[in-house]
């Protein structure tokens, strides 16, 4: 063969190889829209109500590209880009990947990633509440925007490395994950998080851990406040930003009959300092029971109770909510939705839209607030009770 010939056999076998390795690869497009009519009481301390279009109550709208390359013995690198966007006016978040951004290596020992992703405990608490519609789990944390994923105790985390169990572990799977600090310091607002689960056909056990270090801002201030009608002290000085600490740990279960589906869960989460300031420390149990059932093979119909409980406080609301799902094909669903928050003791608990999905309360450090799909942060009068309902169509991709 000459040289000529052999060029060409060369770029022949070139162009095979590459082909069979773009053919291991995939990228998927992937998606949400959803929009919906709404009508809320008490959204501010006037007591006014509010009716308009609210995007994103079950679900927060979104778009994304995840992908996949084997790189053979059973590895692969894997990546996932999603961004956040309001279907009612087609405004983005300002930061470009706001939901994920990560990109990792699997194989039959698990999953390690890096980059922004959720924390472990969201799986957890999702597996056990009633209402979990949405990529987060809204009704557990609604309450007060407390417990188990409040605001400052983030459910996305920048910075993070993640492991994930690999799927030869059968009914038993779980991640850990670390998110590094601010600029400047890997302590502060570092986190740490883990999540356990068993999963059979009838029953699912579930296990949250997060703990965030140093939970504070540049000017001293906390992230987040316990409640509208209780926010946290001043801090006493600056020097005491390197010593708090905020931990959050849940359990929860969801048991199937037929066509029913029980749930349970319990979260504690207490803010604290590591010793010494003069600062209080707060602690919060929440509770919550509910059920879902199938109506049909395409409608169910979900019903959840939630009890918070604020220590050393009057706080003691409690959330209502029901959900009525209608699927018109695999892809689009109609809904109905209606909640009601009793503000006891004085508490300020606001819900729009009782993120019944809409961002699990909130994303990291407010990037998202309970009332984003309204675009207004609702301003309950302490005591005034909150009503709310919605009916919304959803189309998958």
């Amino acid at each position: 063969m000459g040289i000529a010939g052999g060029i060409r056999a060369a770029g022949v076998i070139g162009l095979s190889v590459m082909g069979s390795a773009y053919a291991q690869s995939n990228v998927t497009l992937y998606g949400t829209v959803e929009n919906a009519l709404s009508y809320t009481t008490h959204v501010n301390a006037a007591g006014d109500s509010l009716s308009g279009m609210s995007a994103g109550i079950l679900t927060t709208s979104r778009w994304g590209m995840r992908g996949r390359e084997d790189l053979g013995q059973g590895w692969g690198a894997v990546f996932d880009l999603e961004q956040g966007f309001s279907p009612a006016n087609g405004a983005t978040q300002q930061q470009a990947w706001s939901r994920e951004s990560w990109v990792g290596l699997e194989g039959p020992y698990g999953r390690v990633t890096l980059g922004r992703t959720y924390a472990p405990i969201l799986e957890a608490a999702y597996m056990a509440d009633p209402l979990r519609e949405g990529t987060g789990t809204a009704s557990v944390v609604a309450l007060g925007q407390l417990s188990v994923l409040a605001p400052g105790n983030g459910y996305r985390l920048d910075k993070t490395i993640r492991y994930t169990t690999p799927a030869s572990w059968g009914p038993i799977s779980g991640s850990m994950l670390y998110a590094f600090g601010s600029p400047g310091s890997n302590v502060q607002k570092s986190d740490f998080g883990a999540h356990l689960m068993y999963g059979s056909p009838s029953l699912t056990l579930v296990a949250g851990y997060n703990r965030e270090d140093n939970p504070w801002d540049a000017s001293g201030s906390m992230i987040n406040a316990v409640a509208a009608g209780t926010p946290r002290p001043p801090i006493a000085s600056p020097a005491y930003l390197n010593d708090w600490k905020r931990e959050t740990w849940m359990l929860g279960a969801n048991y199937t009959i037929d066509k029913l589906n029980l749930y349970a869960g319990y979260s504690h989460d207490s803010d604290r300092p590591s010793s010494g300031t003069a600062r209080r420390a707060y602690t919060t149990h929440l509770y919550w029971a509910g059920a879902a059932y199938w109506l049909t093979s395409n409608a169910d119909v979900r019903v959840g109770f939630y009890k918070l409980r604020v220590e050393d406080t009057n706080i003691h609301p409690y959330l209502v909510g029901a959900q009525l799902d209608y699927y018109l094909s695999k892809n689009v669903d109609v809904y109905l939705l209606g909640a009601f928050v009793h503000n006891q003791g004085g508490a300020g608990t606001s819900y729009p839209v009782v993120a019944f999905g809409t961002s699990a309360a909130a994303s990291a450090y407010g990037a998202n607030t309970l009332a984003q799909s309204l675009g207004t942060t609702s301003s309950v009068t302490p005591g005034a009770n909150q009503f709310q309902a919605a009916m919304g169509v959803r189309y998958r991709f």
